[in-house]
């Protein structure tokens, strides 16, 4: 009896042994997932530019690894992309996974990519990037050929500081500048120059171009108006149209008040300013010269408010006016309760040469046309 109980106690023992083994913490139990960063951070990035960084994800477990979901937490704008949304990782393997960064913004990111598994818990790597703008300094742009603008569009710049810029195809007849849509990132300007460009029927590109000293057009033979022009905005621009011979409309002065210089000079399509009509006051020089259809300065009717100049206290509404060599035009309506006397005014007045010629005299009696 004595030696039963003991080979059972034996037994007991050993089994037990053999328990403990088996459950020794040291030694893996299923899957592990361990990834080679807890981080990633990706260098300040422009707009277009796309950065990749690689992770390893091992598995020191003793059986095979299933990733079966990869997200990014408040990825709304998709700045962060991955390369696989699932992986088998064998026991003692390693997979790679590849993690883009391309910035929407100029602001600094922060997301967690969250891997999920068969292991017991998810895993979470933490993204960062940031997204800077790619800025031009240039005092001076000139645009003389179409080709050159493309190249201008494939810099892919976010802001473009500038004070003076030209738009010619002068020089370079065989490459004409005939759209302009990629200048639409430029925002403001002193200076804006529009000369000799043949072929451009339209300013898209230029919608919301702030113009703040002068706008000079010239020359330009086939573009009927300058509409797609809506960032001016009152101020003292000097504005000066000559020899665009498909000019027929100044709608793109509407909802102006104020302006400095207007020149308009051999515009053989302009029949009347219709469009300025919200103009109260031309700070500086009107002239009008050599608009072979030309009838009438109807549009410049609500030019009714005087200012002060600063050196000679006297009410003006110009500096001078001329209109000259204007061979249609007998209709000056529009300035009559300017020129009349009704108001003081301060500069000289040039009307020689059109159709009809009027003195201030007779502007004082009544007569306009």
């Amino acid at each position: 009896m004595k030696s039963t109980t003991y080979i059972i106690s034996t037994l007991f023992l050993f089994f037990t042994i053999l328990s403990c083994v088996d459950a020794d913490p040291l030694q893996p139990d299923g899957p592990n997932l361990e990834t080679s960063v807890v981080d990633v951070v990706f260098d300040a990035s422009f707009t277009f530019q796309r950065q990749t960084e690689e992770i390893e994800i091992k598995n020191t477990g003793d059986t095979s690894l299933v990733i079966d979901e990869i997200s990014i937490s408040d990825n709304t704008g998709e700045e962060f992309n991955y390369s696989i949304s699932s992986l088998v990782i064998p026991e003692d393997g390693v997979g790679i996974l590849e993690v883009s960064f391309k910035p929407s913004d100029f602001i600094r990111y922060s997301r967690d990519l969250v891997i999920k598994s068969n292991f017991e818990n998810d895993v979470l790597v933490r993204l960062e990037g940031t997204g800077i703008p790619n800025v031009l300094n240039q005092d001076e742009i000139s645009f003389t050929a179409q080709s050159s603008i493309d190249q201008f569009a494939q810099e892919m710049y976010d802001i473009v500081n500038t004070k003076d810029v030209t738009i010619s195809s002068t020089a370079n007849i065989n490459d004409p500048i005939l759209d302009l849509s990629a200048l639409s990132v430029i925002k403001e300007v002193e200076v804006l120059r529009l000369i000799s460009n043949s072929q451009l029927e339209n300013l898209e590109g230029l919608d919301d171009l702030l113009v703040k000293n002068e706008l000079i057009v010239r020359s330009n033979g086939v573009l009927g108006s300058l509409d797609q022009m809506n960032g001016l905005v009152s101020s003292n621009i000097s504005i000066h149209l000559e020899n665009n011979r498909g000019l027929s409309s100044l709608d793109f002065l509407n909802g102006l008040t104020m302006i400095g210089d207007l020149r308009v000079i051999n515009n053989r399509s302009l029949v009347d300013f219709t469009g300025a009509e919200s103009i109260e006051t031309i700070d500086g020089d009107l002239v009008v010269l050599e608009n072979s259809a030309l009838k009438s300065l109807k549009g410049l009717e609500g030019i009714s408010v005087s200012i002060e100049d600063e050196l000679s206290g006297e009410n003006r509404f110009f500096d001078d006016v001329k209109i000259q060599e204007n061979e249609q035009l007998d209709d000056y309506c529009s300035l009559l309760n300017i020129l009349s006397g009704s108001e003081d005014f301060f500069g000289n007045i040039i009307i020689i040469n059109n159709k009809l010629d009027l003195s201030l005299t007779d502007f004082t009696s009544g007569t306009c046309n």
